[in-house]
């Protein structure tokens, strides 16, 4: 390496991969460019110069040259080298100035104003108590159509989880005797997952069979030997219209502002609002690449374990590497990234975060938030969360949402949802944006 390559190397730092303990099974975020190898090896190219921390130049509390970051040398001792002291401190200078960037960024989330702080909207205390069940509709119970065969609930409970299959054990209990029984309390106990309220659920078990019976005046026996289906269906419809109403409720408190979609300075929920600062991961994992076979450069952490992403995610992150305006990317790592919190109960982990950069490299410019689907993955689930995606985008154009972290400022944000078919035409839009 020559003191022309310092410049065009300065400007191609961005997030990536390198400090791997050997030792232990704890790695650090770091950054990655063009040459690296180079600069690696330039040690062996100059006169031994030993090291030495210093620590107002560290970042860490305690000034170690094993905690990651790159110290500067002695002036006068790197001058005596040939002149490298100017390349040496602007590539430190560089490297600090990325590494604060990253620890400073912090992603919007849907919050909720408790006194005078901020807190994750949580969807048992905010959403789900706010759900009016007397909007819930049952009318498509009460159409249902129900089999003739006696031993109906015999087979369909086969196929059944543990709880419901306890049901079809008390139900075929009950049918053992010349007049029917139909325990409604028992019924609505197996629709607290859905329904929380006993009480509720008690009333939605009460009505539905009632009307069946109506439709079934004379033939009892028959509703009885569907106890088991309806039940079921019961849960379906109750499932769909939960979903219904939260999503009412969802926007309505954001019309009402009583709920906000943006960044908050304090951590949420163990800094899920927070790209991570280490990742354990196993000493015998086996490290990912591109598909090529080539190291991973661009990414935040480095290994990446090869178990972590299934072969269309290793294509995305492959042509992420290619884009020259890639800042750095990160795969959100399930149960313990970043999430967003829509109205229903599971939370949406994206599958990558990545950054592009702006005018003003190498700082990045836009941060997206990807979700990769697969063709046989486009059901409802999918849908549900296009369009919490959808209402996120549309939340961060409408309102401001990161005026409360200056290091957000002045930065962009874009959820995407994107498929197998189509995942590369959409990501070359999103870099042309």
């Amino acid at each position: 390496m020559n003191h022309r390559d310092t410049e065009a190397q300065r400007n191609s730092f961005c997030f990536s991969s390198v400090p791997l303990c050997l030792c232990g099974e704890i790695i650090m975020p770091s950054l990655n460019f063009k040459g690296k190898v180079l600069v690696q090896n330039f040690h062996l190219l100059v006169p031994y110069h030993e090291l030495k921390p210093v620590k107002a130049k560290s970042l860490a509390d305690k000034a170690s040259l094993h905690d990651k970051l790159v110290v500067h040398g002695d002036k006068q001792t790197d001058m005596n080298h040939g002149g490298t002291e100017k390349s040496f401190s602007c590539f430190s200078s560089c490297l600090r100035v990325s590494v604060v960037k990253m620890r400073n960024m912090v992603l919007p989330a849907f919050v909720i104003r408790d006194g005078k702080s901020w807190r994750l909207v949580s969807y048992e205390a905010d959403i789900l108590s706010r759900i009016d069940w007397t909007q819930a509709d049952l009318s498509p119970l009460e159409k249902l159509e129900l089999s003739l065969e006696e031993k109906r609930d015999v087979e369909f409970s086969a196929g059944l989880g543990e709880n419901l299959g306890d049901f079809a054990r008390h139900a075929q209990e009950e049918l053992k005797g010349s007049q029917p029984k139909f325990d409604f309390a028992y019924a609505a106990s197996h629709l607290l997952d859905i329904v929380p309220n006993p009480w509720v659920g008690y009333e939605f078990v009460e009505r539905v069979f009632e009307k069946l019976l109506v439709k079934w005046k004379g033939k009892e026996k028959v509703v009885a030997n569907n106890l088991v289906f309806i039940l079921e269906e019961m849960r379906t419809q109750l499932a769909k219209e939960r979903d219904r109403l939260a999503e009412g409720v969802f926007n309505q408190m954001l019309k009402d502002d009583r709920m906000h979609f943006m960044v908050v300075t304090h951590d949420l929920g163990k800094q899920m609002n927070r790209l991570p600062e280490r990742m354990e991961i196993p000493q015998s994992t086996v490290k990912a690449t591109r598909l090529d076979g080539s190291q991973f450069e661009m990414n935040l952490f480095d290994p990446t374990p090869d178990d972590s992403r299934n072969s269309l995610e290793r294509d995305v992150a492959s042509f992420l590497e290619e884009q020259s305006p890639l800042h750095f990317w990160n795969r959100n790592v399930p149960q313990r990234g970043y999430y967003v919190q829509g109205w229903q109960k599971p939370r949406i982990f994206a599958d990558f975060i990545f950054t592009t950069t702006g005018d003003s490299k190498p700082d990045y410019r836009t941060v997206f938030v990807l979700e990769t689907k697969g063709l046989h993955l486009k059901n409802e689930n999918t849908k549900y969360k296009q369009s919490v995606f959808e209402l996120c985008n549309k939340r961060a154009k409408e309102q401001p949402w990161n005026e409360l972290v200056p290091a957000m400022q002045n930065k962009e944000i874009k959820f995407e949802v994107v498929f197998q078919n189509e995942w590369e035409k959409r990501l070359i839009q999103l870099f042309n944006e």
